[in-house]
């Protein structure tokens, strides 16, 4: 799975090149899930992202479209607003509000996945969120240098 992360900067006409460019470098033909870093909900009201990220689907690039986001009032903004498929947490889920996070995510069918600082960088926690949510995997860090 070939999953990419395209902060505001990359929101522009450099997408696409930026894409095909991730692609040649790893010999694939399609990314799995691209992924909008930092939810910039102005930009994203505006559309601006997504006018791009449809050149990518339509051309094949890319299959899946996601968001990163910390609280959950921009989840919950996501679901209500964006053509997204899936949702990244990247912020605590200890909040009472995530609660009603879950069951839209589900009515909306589009997925949860979450990093490593959603769990506390714990991964006892991170297993326990697999199974008392909907969050469907965790991004964990990987090191592996020296």
């Amino acid at each position: 799975m070939v999953v990419a992360n395209v902060g505001p900067a990359g929101w522009d006409r450099r997408m696409v090149a930026a894409c095909e460019d991730l692609l040649r470098q790893i010999g694939g033909t399609r990314v799995d899930l691209w992924q909008l870093d930092c939810c910039d909900r102005e930009r994203i009201k505006a559309g601006e992202p997504f006018r791009r990220v449809q050149e990518l689907r339509d051309g094949g690039l890319i299959r899946f479209v996601g968001i990163v986001v910390q609280t959950p009032r921009d989840a919950r903004w996501v679901l209500d607003n964006t053509p997204v498929h899936a949702i990244t947490l990247d912020g605590p889920v200890d909040d009472a509000d995530w609660s009603e996070v879950w069951p839209a995510a589900c009515e909306s069918g589009i997925g949860l996945l979450a990093t490593a600082r959603a769990a506390g960088h714990d991964l006892a926690r991170a297993r326990g969120l697999l199974a008392a949510t909907p969050i469907a995997g965790f991004a964990w860090p990987f090191d592996l240098g020296p």
